[in-house]
């Protein structure tokens, strides 16, 4: 846990009756994992003292992590919390770097999982839901390119089957990187259109793109405010409000 988030305070965080997912990621020599809590005291958000961002103080070309469902200001957390009552409807961006050339092979260990619900482990290139929350259950994935981000891969819970196009736009994350460049996460591979519009309605940004789940829009010079960005899939269309300051 980075200092920042570190709590002086007790609470129930380590009490066993919550739900753990441990997402396990390996490449046949090296071992990686990420953890995500279900709990009644957490949000979609960042909550203080519940979220643990990744270690970043050794380089390592093998890591997998999760992105916050909410409010995602691009950080990698290697522990997220989430409110248990909303489990079925949560969609968690799962981040993976590895090289080219190889296999990484997905797993779970899971804690408390209520009865009725699964674990799928979506991958958006492979147009494929696997479930995860049964004994010795892998998904394995032969790399043709290295994967350094989110966008590939996304970790569900829910009580039945998923199809392709559910909740497609749902899941989709906006945020600025820099003064001049936007980030949109969780698009499905395919062409988009963008548009951005100011509290006024005046448009001030209209762009296609082909998007492989992770695309950086470089912004025109505009005043700090809030923005509209509609999107135009193949799958469908989405408005967000962001923020730029």
């Amino acid at each position: 846990f980075t200092k920042s988030n570190q709590a002086t305070t007790g609470s129930d965080f380590l009490k066993s009756s919550r739900t753990e997912v441990k997402l396990l990621m390996s490449d046949g020599t090296n071992n990686r994992f990420a953890k995500i809590y279900y709990t009644n005291t957490a949000t979609k958000g960042f909550d203080f003292g519940w979220e643990g961002e990744t270690f970043g103080g050794i380089p390592s070309n093998l890591d997998v992590y999760t992105h916050l469902v909410a409010d995602n200001q691009g950080k990698k957390y290697q522990v997220q919390s989430l409110p248990d009552n909303e489990m079925e409807n949560i969609v968690v961006p799962i981040g993976v770097k590895a090289e080219a050339g190889g296999q990484i092979a997905f797993a779970t260990e899971i804690i408390n999982l209520p009865s009725g619900l699964k674990v799928f482990l979506e991958d958006r290139v492979a147009n494929t839901f696997t479930p995860l929350d049964e004994v010795n259950t892998e998904y394995i994935v032969t790399l043709n390119t290295s994967l350094d981000g989110i966008g590939r891969f996304y970790l569900h819970t829910s009580s039945s089957a998923l199809s392709i196009n559910e909740n497609v736009t749902e899941n989709i994350n906006i945020y600025k990187t820099s003064t001049t460049n936007l980030r949109i996460v969780g698009l499905t591979q395919g062409n988009t259109n963008i548009k951005l519009y100011n509290i006024l309605g005046k448009q001030v940004l209209n762009q296609k793109f082909k998007t492989n789940g992770v695309s950086d829009i470089t912004l025109p010079k505009l005043t700090s405010g809030v923005y509209i960005v509609q999107l135009e899939t193949e799958n469908g269309k989405l408005n967000k409000k962001i923020i730029l300051e």
